[in-house]
């Protein structure tokens, strides 16, 4: 049934929509205005005039949520109805409230000290598969392109992942070309024979394709190309395990996201050698 509509609001509380746009029907033409929004806030919008309408379309750009959207009639208290401007004047007022932290940890964040280091590797058996690059065996993480969703140290975690926040995920680009870049480092130079993405929590935003390179310690030594672009699209929630055919100790992996997107964990396995970290390819 159609109402006659005043006024209405926008909540973006715990959302991070950057802005939306009204349609407007007049005189047969159709228009379109945006809207700047904040994240965590709530916007007022005096609509002209008393529209009938039967639903509204809310446009959002780029993309994210709303919490809250709320139609209003004429019956306001006078105090509340002066708080909605018009469209091209209202602003978005902050929530006060504060923003609830979870009941459970997103990540387990494990920082090993130097002494556990020395014990894990110390444990380890001659021959012994493990993952080079996992912070339990000295693993580091060297430089990364963005990690607006959580700490992407984490891709290197011994722990299993508890949700899409362990791990290394970026913030999405609609630029053409646009990729994401994460380096680690090895604890010890290594001859690294598979590499496995982990994407368990991962079930709709994992990159579209991954890239792999590696490079040995050998100074100012280039980058090789371990895997050549892969789509992993189709491995959401899922794991992919690349086998490397790449005869050289390694002490660096770059993991290349394109164009972007999130991974819970990142592994290197190698063969353990007490008596050095190098042993012949065909060995392996």
């Amino acid at each position: 049934m159609s109402q006659y509509q005043q006024s209405i609001t926008l909540e973006t509380k715990l959302s991070l929509l950057k802005s939306f746009s009204r349609k407007k029907i007049k005189n047969g033409s159709v228009q379109f205005q945006k809207k700047k929004l904040e994240g965590h806030a709530e916007i007022r919008i005096a609509l002209p005039g008393s529209l009938e309408v039967d639903n509204i379309k809310i446009h959002a750009f780029p993309d994210g949520g709303l919490t809250r959207v709320a139609l209003y009639g004429i019956d306001l208290p006078g105090d509340v109805k002066n708080s909605f401007l018009s469209f091209e004047n209202a602003e978005c007022i902050v929530s006060k409230d504060e923003i609830p932290h979870t009941k459970k940890p997103l990540q387990l964040l494990y920082r090993p000290t130097s002494d556990e280091v020395a014990g894990n590797i110390g444990k380890l058996e001659n021959g012994q598969e493990f993952d080079a690059i996992s912070l339990a065996y000295g693993g580091n993480l060297v430089s990364v392109t963005n990690e607006h969703y959580g700490p992407a140290a984490q891709v290197l975690s011994p722990y299993v992942p508890l949700s899409m926040h362990d791990g290394f995920e970026s913030a999405r680009s609609r630029v053409k070309g646009h990729k994401e870049i994460l380096v680690v480092g090895l604890g010890s130079p290594h001859v690294v024979h598979r590499v496995e993405l982990d994407f368990t929590f991962f079930v709709n935003n994992n990159p579209r394709s991954v890239q792999v390179y590696g490079r040995t310690a050998k100074d100012d030594s280039d980058w090789v190309e371990l895997v050549k672009e892969t789509n992993v699209k189709a491995y959401a929630g899922n794991w992919k395990a690349f086998n490397i055919a790449y005869p050289e100790e390694l002490c660096e992996l770059k993991l290349v996201a394109i164009p972007d997107g999130g991974v819970n964990r990142v592994k290197a396995f190698s063969y353990y050698n007490a008596h050095g970290t190098k042993r012949k390819h065909d060995e392996l």
